[in-house]
């Protein structure tokens, strides 16, 4: 195995947008030697948020823990600014980078003030005494992700999602242009994770941030990432939109769940080998809010050209539903109705057509 060399002559980033790269990096751990992956190759820009999927094992955590100087690499080459990650010393590059963990720890007697402003400690000199000028940084920190008015609270006593506020703001207060974040929405309810990836979103943008964060919610990452990575194992990690990830077939092949299928429609896996019935669907109205949703938790789908459907449904003015079943004729005053006769009635006249 090659050893990871600290100066590497002419291989240093062009242009001004890129924050990070790496060079047929190999990662893993020492002592046994353990490669998670091999051959990878990223280049990270500015202003953008990569969020990094794949399944469990697939070295989501062990990829970030390397490119944040936390494991050494077992092979190739890690480029931050145009400086190799190796030649910064400890505190040069926490000027460089910040890293949020899930068990980020803090003592029970620290307020959320002190712990944002744990950020300021690369900038803080041996004593870590804060300037006014690093208060106001920490303060506007916390201004960013709406987080003053938790300031004199104790951390011990805010609940996940705001403590994942706290911890960013401290990366923030660090003033990186690199921000590398460990499964950020782990302990989060659905709500909270969507306003913690819209805040990072914002964050990139606005802030000029090159944001890397791992999760295991794909849909989410498909709705909200500039750019995916994704890990599988045994494969490369790859760079990629949303768009391509979702027409290329790329999910799929890399979770590699033989027991599930990822169905493009709601950007999710559901269990292999369910069967859906055929329906025409004719919108004499507005398609119904969540109308594809609707459709796969009832086991249907729009039948193909030429074939024959199962069922018809219209979509009526007044939000009536006509559901056309072997020509008898049902009308429902709302889509609960329907579903309820779906549900608890349609099976026993579908036959076999209806498998759920």
């Amino acid at each position: 195995m090659k050893k990871y060399q600290r100066e590497t002559p002419g291989m240093k980033m062009q242009g001004d947008s890129t924050v990070l790269k790496t060079v047929d990096l190999s990662v893993g751990y020492r002592s046994p030697i353990y490669v998670v992956s091999r051959g990878v190759n990223l280049e990270l820009k500015k202003a953008c948020l990569y969020c990094l999927i794949g399944p469990n094992g697939s070295g989501k955590s062990t990829l970030i823990r390397t490119l944040a100087g936390l494991l050494p690499p077992l092979e190739g080459y890690i480029f931050l600014g145009e400086k190799n990650l190796l030649s910064y010393k400890r505190q040069e590059l926490a000027c460089q980078v910040a890293v949020v963990f899930p068990e980020g720890k803090a003592l029970s007697a620290m307020t959320a003030f002190e712990v944002a402003a744990s950020g300021r400690s690369p900038h803080s000199g041996f004593l870590g005494r804060l300037m006014h000028t690093d208060k106001e940084i920490v303060w506007n920190a916390l201004k960013i992700v709406g987080a003053e008015s938790l300031a004199y609270r104790f951390y011990d006593r805010l609940s996940d999602g705001e403590k994942q506020k706290i911890w960013i703001a401290a990366a923030l207060a660090q003033q990186t242009h690199l921000i590398l974040l460990d499964e950020p929405a782990a302990f989060l309810d659905f709500p909270s994770r969507v306003e913690l990836l819209h805040m990072l979103l914002e964050l990139a943008h606005k802030q000029e941030k090159t944001i890397l964060l791992s999760t295991h919610d794909v849909a989410l990452a498909l709705r909200l990432a500039d750019q995916l990575i994704v890990a599988g194992f045994n494969k490369p990690f790859l760079l990629t939109s949303p768009e391509e990830a979702i027409n290329s077939g790329i999910i799929p092949s890399y979770f590699d769940r033989s027991d599930m299928v990822y169905n493009s429609l709601i950007y999710d896996f559901e269990p292999e080998g369910r069967s859906l019935v055929p329906v025409e669907v004719r919108f004499e109205a507005s398609e119904p809010l969540a109308w594809s949703l609707f459709m796969q938790r009832h086991g249907l789908r729009i039948a193909k050209e030429n074939e024959t459907p199962a069922m018809e449904i219209t979509v009526k003015q007044g939000g009536k539903f006509v559901l056309n079943v072997c020509s008898k004729i049902y009308i429902f005053d709302g889509l609960n109705l329907l579903s309820q006769h779906l549900r608890h009635d349609e099976p026993t006249l579908l036959g076999p057509f209806f498998k759920i």
